[in-house]
């Protein structure tokens, strides 16, 4: 647990003295498990519409939303929908303006068929099973677009920006084309701190940047639509006005804090993210712990100085949309010149490129391409390098294999680290960080002679070895929070039937402060996304609560002055 995450435990009255973190203390040995509870075959569950009306003669795109809690695959067929409406079957999306012509509604009717898995294949004789469902649609002359959630006043300020009258300003000034712009100078100053001559660097054009991203994602997805140089390309892929800023998210609950940006495709059929993630210091292993600690530091000064008064949240910032507005273009405008003359390696600084949606890579083809089984989405991380053009060095793009995932945490002193588990074989494990990796399929080697990892994650991959990664610490065991992205795999992370756990539980980041047993807690299913496609989330609900929780005590802490924020878990 970082310095922060300690010292806030005693803001949230849990009485936790300083000294407790000033040296390990003897931790008990870690109790065994809970017996697992006998296995029983649950049925596939689909998510019901977001929305009942829609308007005639407006464009709608929707995904079905279908997965199996036990892991098996899911089989995806649309067995009715207006004679109006196409329906992509490896993406699993349907696309449909209605007409006159199609009367007062539109009726879908979906079945899913459980696909029994042996070590990640098909049981071809398997009994069948299946779960279907009927959807109404009504169709109305009026706009009936679903409206983001009313969320608390510090959540739709602070935590997650999603009301599109506050982020108006935002839109406008830090479009998809902008922020690609941005990052590119970004990297060149990179380069130019270490020591390199900014001349030989070159920021390519925001087309071109988007171009290769594109690129990427077509191949990584193997989804032709979203390739420029194939004849099945989709325009609006490459479009920036298709691209949207939806979601503002200063990262407070992590080790790092970090600023996340994140931009829908609004007009191509398939869900797709893009997320910017920013921060004031690198994430590369040699950055010392006090630069990470400065860069926190200077995050939050950019909240105070951006919407509290004194040491409470702007009231008018609450009430005043278009005030608002404009204070969260200042505060982006600050976080993307900062510059501290007394800490040179603070500066705003790419960590990674997440794309996430319904683009096929989460679907099993046959040897002709034709969709078999999986509910089309995938997970994918992209870095910036550079590559040789005319005698220059041109920022580009490259899809790293994705960092490894905890497989047992256990007690060290006074701190949870992850351990590779025992069952596994030495190379696919990254010792030094206790991580595994998910191997690529077919398997293949890193100079360090560590199986490298996937590229794209998705629930079908490697569905055995990801059960083995929960062998010993079940993935509702809060522990795992405290490794933030590697303490679960991407799929795992976002296919979700439980909460983080209970941030007030000391227990969760401190193993000589665990009295009880740290399982989060249980909650409705979460289908895929974080960030919300029509609504959000029963997780990022809970996330967002314990959030408003952290942030005081931790601004207090990092600033060394009273930063009063409002802790709904505690009804405040």
């Amino acid at each position: 647990m970082h310095k922060a995450l300690a010292v806030l435990t005693a803001g949230l009255g849990l009485a936790l003295p300083l000294g407790a973190f000033a040296a390990p203390a003897k931790a008990p040995a870690k109790a065994a498990p809970a017996p697992a509870p006998a296995p029983v075959n649950r049925p596939p569950v689909i998510e019901t519409l977001p929305f009942t009306d829609w308007q005639v003669g407006k464009q709608l795109h929707f995904g079905i939303h279908a997965l199996d809690p036990d892991d098996d695959g899911v089989r995806i067929e649309l067995l009715q929908k207006p004679l109006s409406a196409t329906y992509n079957e490896l993406t699993q999306t349907v696309s449909w303006k209605p007409t006159a012509k199609d009367g007062s509604e539109g009726r879908f009717r979906v079945r899913v068929t459980e696909v029994r898995l042996d070590r990640g294949v098909p049981v071809a004789d398997a009994p069948p099973r299946f779960v279907t469902r009927e959807f109404a649609i009504r169709l109305t002359k009026g706009a009936v677009a679903p409206q983001p959630q009313v969320k608390s006043a510090v959540t739709e300020t602070l935590i997650t920006i999603r009301d599109p009258d506050r982020l108006a300003g935002a839109r406008q000034k830090y479009s998809l084309a902008k922020v690609l712009d941005l990052i590119g100078q970004l990297e060149i100053r990179r380069e130019t701190l270490a020591g390199k001559d900014p001349k030989q660097y070159g920021n390519p054009k925001a087309k071109v940047q988007l171009d290769l991203i594109l690129k990427l994602m077509a191949r990584l997805n193997k989804n032709p639509t979203l390739d420029p140089d194939s004849d099945k390309y989709n325009p609006e892929w490459g479009k920036f006005a298709s691209w949207q800023l939806v979601t503002v998210r200063p990262r407070m609950n992590k080790a790092r804090h970090e600023l996340r940006l994140v931009y829908r495709n609004m007009t191509a059929p398939e869900t797709a993210y893009i997320m910017f993630r920013v921060a004031l210091a690198s994430d590369m292993p040699d950055v010392p712990l006090d630069v990470r600690a400065e860069s926190n530091v200077a995050f939050s000064g950019l909240l105070l100085d951006s919407f509290f008064v004194g040491e409470t949240l702007n009231p008018k910032l609450v009430t005043d949309k278009k005030a608002y507005a404009r204070a969260l273009v200042g505060f982006l405008d600050k976080f993307f010149s900062y510059d501290d003359a007394a800490h040179k390696r603070l500066f705003p600084q790419m960590l990674a490129l997440p794309i996430s949606g319904r683009l096929g890579a989460g679907s099993v083809t046959d040897g002709a391409g034709k969709y078999q089984w999986g509910n089309g989405w995938s997970w994918i991380t992209f870095k910036n390098t550079w590559a040789e053009q005319d005698g220059k060095m041109m920022g580009t793009y490259f899809a790293p294999p994705i960092k490894g995932f905890t497989g047992d945490v256990v007690a060290e002193g006074n701190k949870w680290v992850s351990k590779c588990i025992a069952e596994l074989p030495a190379d696919y494990c990254r010792v030094a960080e206790g991580f595994s990796n998910i191997p690529q399929d077919p398997p293949k080697k890193g100079a360090d002679g560590i199986l490298m990892g996937v590229l794209a994650d998705a629930q079908q991959i490697n569905p055995i070895y990801k059960a083995l990664l929960s062998k010993r610490t079940r993935l509702d065991d809060a522990t795992r929070r405290n490794f933030e992205e590697n303490g679960m795999s991407c799929a795992q992370c976002h296919v979700r039937a439980f909460d983080e756990g209970d941030v007030l539980d000391p227990g969760i980041w401190d193993p000589t402060k665990k009295t009880k047993p740290t399982l989060a807690r249980p909650l409705p299913q979460t289908f895929f996304v974080l960030v919300p496609e029509f609504r959000n989330s029963p997780f990022l609900d809970q996330q967002e609560l314990d959030t408003e929780c952290l942030l005081g005590p931790m601004m207090s802490s990092e600033l060394g002055k009273s930063v009063k924020v409002p802790c709904g878990a505690r009804g405040e």
